[in-house]
C-alpha cells in the first residue's frame, strides 16, 4: 500500500498540480458570481464575461508568484507568504481595473472585499492543507524521494543532519560515495565506496536524485562526475564545497551561458512601490502620534546632559552610498569616542541614554530618514562606517547587506542579533540574517518583523 501511494503521487504530481491551478482560479471566478448575484445590484450577462476574465487572469497570474513551485524543502511560512502576496497582487490589479471600468465588475467596494476574502480563504486552505498533509505523509515515511551524495565528509555530515532533522521533506539518503581519505573522516555516515563503486551502484539501483560536490585536492574532477551522472535519468543537484550561508546561489543566464547568481537582490517595481508607500504611511502616522514623545525626550536630553538633542553620523546605505543617520543622543557629547561600539555598562552612555537605548527610543528620529528615503522601516541595520570597513575585510559578503536600503529594524534584530557584537561570530550571524532577509523579503515578512520588534522592545539586549 505504501509503495502504491508513493508511486501514484510521484506519477501523477504534474496532473495534481494542474488540477490545483484550475481549482484556485475557479474559486476566484465562482465566488465572484456568488457575490455578484447575491450582493451586487447589476448582475447580468456581462457578469459571466467578467467571471471568465477573472478565471483566465488568475490562471495566468497566480503561477507568476511561484505558489505552484515545489515547497518540499521550504517552510510552511514561505508557502503562506507566497499565497498572501499572490492574492494581494490579484486583488489590487482587479480593484484598479474595476475603477477603470467605472465599477462594472463590482458596484460596491464592500462586495469586492467580501469576494476577495472568500476567494483568498479557499486559496489559503487549498494550499496550506495540501502541503501540510503531504508533509505529514512524508513524516510517516510515505511519498519519499531517494538520493545519493558524492562529496566531502563535512558536507555529507551536514546533509545527513538536515535530512534527519527535517523528516517532513521526505528525502532519504540511500548512499554516500567519496574518495577513501574522506570516508575515514566520518563515522556517522558510512561510505559506500568511491567512483567505480558509485557507477556500479547506479546501474543496479533506482533513485530520484543525485547531489554532488567537489572534493578539494581530489583527482576526481567535476567533468569526470558529470560523465557518470549524465548517463542516468535522475535529477542532478550540485553543492559547491565553498558555499556559505550568506550566498544566494541561484542560476541565471547570459545569452546561452548559464551562471550562478551568488549575491544580489531584485525587487519588482510593484514591490518597491508597495514598500515605499508602506514606509511613508507608517512613518508619517507614527511621527504624528509620537510627536509629544519626541518633545518630552528632547526636553529630558537637554536637562540630563550638555550637548545637542540629536546625534548624527555617516553610515552606508543603499549601494554603499553614505548618508547621515539620526538618533536621539544617548551618550556624552564626544564624537570620537562614539565610533567605538557601545558595550554593557558603557561609561559614555548618559542616565537617560540607558533608558532610551534599552527600549530603542533613541532610534525614533530615523523615521525622518525613512521619509527622506535614505532608510526603510525594515532592512539590514546600518553600522558605523568605521565598523563596516573593519568587518568587510573579515567577513565574506559583508557589504552585500547594502543591496537593500538599511532599516530601523531587521530580521537579524528580531532573531536575537541586537546589541554588542564582541565576537566575529556574532557579526557573521547578523550578516547571515541580513542576507536571508534579502532572499526572502516581502511585504508580509516586513509586517511580521515589525510586530516581532514591538514585542521584543522590552528585552534586555539593548544598551
Amino acid at each position: 500500500m505504501k509503495n502504491k501511494l508513493n508511486g501514484w503521487i510521484n506519477a501523477n504530481s504534474k496532473d495534481l498540480d494542474t488540477v490545483i491551478r484550475f481549482v484556485d482560479s475557479f474559486s476566484f471566478s465562482f465566488f465572484y458570481l456568488i457575490c455578484k448575484s447575491r450582493l451586487d445590484t447589476n448582475f447580468n450577462s456581462d457578469s459571466f464575461f467578467y467571471a471568465i476574465f477573472i478565471f483566465i487572469f488568475c490562471l495566468l497570474c497566480l503561477p507568476l508568484n511561484g505558489i505552484y513551485k515545489s515547497f518540499r524543502l521550504k517552510s510552511i511560512f514561505q508557502i503562506f507568504r507566497k499565497v498572501i502576496t499572490g492574492s494581494l497582487k490579484i486583488f489590487f490589479l482587479i480593484y484598479f481595473l474595476n475603477i477603470f471600468l467605472d465599477n462594472k465588475i463590482f458596484v460596491y467596494e464592500r462586495n469586492f472585499i467580501i469576494w476577495f476574502f472568500s476567494s483568498f480563504t479557499i486559496l489559503f486552505l487549498n494550499h496550506i492543507i495540501i502541503r501540510f498533509s503531504l508533509r505529514k505523509i512524508r513524516t510517516y515515511g510515505r511519498n519519499k524521494k531517494t538520493m545519493i551524495f558524492w562529496g566531502p565528509a563535512n558536507l555529507a555530515f551536514k546533509l545527513k543532519e538536515e535530512l534527519d532533522n527535517n523528516p517532513w521533506m521526505g528525502i532519504e539518503l540511500k548512499a554516500w560515495f567519496t574518495v577513501p581519505q574522506e570516508a575515514k573522516k566520518l563515522k556517522k555516515v558510512k561510505s559506500s565506496g568511491s567512483k567505480k563503486a558509485m557507477e556500479i551502484w547506479l546501474q543496479d539501483n533506482n533513485i530520484d536524485q543525485i547531489i554532488f560536490s567537489d572534493i578539494p585536492e581530489s583527482e576526481i574532477q567535476t567533468p569526470d562526475l558529470l560523465k557518470i551522472f549524465g548517463n542516468t535519468s535522475n535529477k542532478i543537484y550540485y553543492i559547491p564545497y565553498w558555499i556559505e550561508g550568506s550566498l544566494i546561489a541561484e542560476t541565471s543566464n547570459i545569452g546561452k551561458l548559464t551562471c550562478f547568481k551568488l549575491w544580489g537582490s531584485y525587487q519588482s517595481p510593484i514591490d518597491k512601490s508597495i514598500k515605499r508607500i508602506f514606509d511613508l504611511s507608517i512613518s508619517i502616522i507614527s511621527l504624528s502620534i509620537l510627536s509629544p514623545v519626541f518633545l518630552l525626550i528632547s526636553i529630558f536630553i537637554k536637562i540630563d546632559s550638555n550637548g545637542p538633542i540629536l546625534f548624527k553620523q555617516k553610515r552606508y546605505g543603499l549601494d554603499s552610498k553614505s548618508f547621515y543617520i539620526y538618533k536621539f543622543r544617548s551618550m556624552k557629547n564626544k564624537d570620537k569616542e562614539n565610533i567605538i561600539q557601545a558595550t554593557l555598562n558603557d561609561q559614555r552612555v548618559t542616565k537617560l541614554g540607558k533608558i532610551l537605548r534599552k527600549f530603542s527610543l533613541d532610534e525614533l528620529p530615523q523615521l525622518f530618514n525613512v521619509i527622506i528615503g535614505d532608510m526603510s522601516l525594515v532592512g539590514p541595520r546600518p553600522h558605523a562606517i568605521e565598523h563596516n570597513e573593519e568587518y568587510r575585510k573579515q567577513i565574506t559578503g559583508y557589504m552585500q547587506r547594502h543591496m537593500l536600503k538599511p532599516g530601523i529594524t531587521g530580521l537579524a534584530q528580531v532573531e536575537g542579533c541586537r546589541g554588542e557584537t564582541p565576537r566575529l561570530e556574532d557579526m557573521q550571524r547578523r550578516v547571515y540574517y541580513d542576507i536571508k532577509y534579502q532572499k526572502e523579503q516581502s511585504f508580509i515578512l516586513d509586517i511580521k518583523i515589525i510586530l516581532k520588534t514591538i514585542m521584543t522592545l522590552f528585552s534586555n539586549t539593548g544598551y
